[in-house]
């Protein structure tokens, strides 16, 4: 994801944390130095479309080298929420549960597609359309979107409406 998108997803993890919380104890702008940018590579197998506020938390939990005093604050947290705040536990547990579900059981396309997505956002050159998502596939990763699998564009459809990707103009021009 590109960088614009941490600044929100950093919003809706804030907005979710309760007062008193360490991590919300910590301060804002002192969490989100921490925690951006998050681990690309664990926040896309965890979470993929940023559904989850706490995978930015989480993707540290889900790295391949993760950083043990993050572990032990991530501990810590969930301590102090199942001590203060059971509805806000169940929410913390609900979204781990979530993000290691994805991990344990990826769907590869859509990591894929993500990777593919981040690099066209990641160039900055503009809207990220259907179209340009198939030609950086078709250069690093062909068979990821293959026109002739059902699948593959029941992908793209579903890929174009998690991330709001534009269609970009028209193929053929319309009729009068």
């Amino acid at each position: 994801m590109p960088a614009d998108k941490d600044p929100q997803h950093f919003e809706k993890l804030w907005g979710i944390l309760p007062q008193g919380s360490p991590f919300h104890s910590i301060g804002k702008e002192k969490l989100r130095e921490i925690v951006l940018p998050p681990d690309r590579a664990a926040l896309i197998k965890i979470d993929p479309t940023r559904k989850h506020a706490y995978s930015l938390i989480l993707s540290e939990f889900f790295s391949e080298s993760p950083f043990e005093e993050w572990i032990t604050a991530i501990h810590t947290h969930h301590d102090w929420l199942a001590r203060n705040s059971p509805v806000d536990l169940a929410k913390f547990q609900k979204q781990l549960l979530k993000c290691a579900d994805n991990l344990a059981a990826p769907d590869r396309m859509r990591e894929r597609a993500s990777d593919t997505i981040e690099y066209l956002e990641a160039q900055e050159k503009g809207l990220t359309t259907r179209d340009a998502i198939r030609k950086v596939a078709r250069e690093h990763d062909p068979s990821l979107f293959d026109d002739s699998s059902d699948a593959n564009r029941d992908l793209l459809k579903k890929i174009t409406l998690i991330y709001k990707i534009g269609t970009g103009p028209p193929h053929r021009p319309k009729g009068k």
